[in-house]
């Protein structure tokens, strides 16, 4: 691991980032905002699948601002899956 630099730029300078997304299944008021609320039971080994097909190259400008400075929307899904916590 580099040492960041005192004056890089969190969104302009990196060059990796990580998302972690949360579902849960149970009502919960200390998750409002910090998890998605599905109220069925979840398939994760069909969610790991569909998960599976984001891993690549992709070009994302479909899903990006139409005004915007950046110049490519293409970007590389490294891992994609989801796990049950205990």
């Amino acid at each position: 691991m580099l040492p960041v630099r005192p004056n890089a730029h969190a969104r302009y300078d990196a060059r990796e980032r990580a998302y972690e997304y949360q579902i849960t299944t149970r009502k919960n008021p200390l998750l409002v905002g910090r998890a998605f609320y599905f109220f069925k039971k979840c398939d994760i080994s069909l969610m790991n699948e569909a998960a599976a097909l984001l891993v690549g190259e992709h070009d994302f400008t479909s899903f990006s601002k139409v005004k915007t400075d950046v110049n490519h929307f293409v970007c590389t899904i490294k891992k994609a899956h989801w796990a049950k916590k205990r």
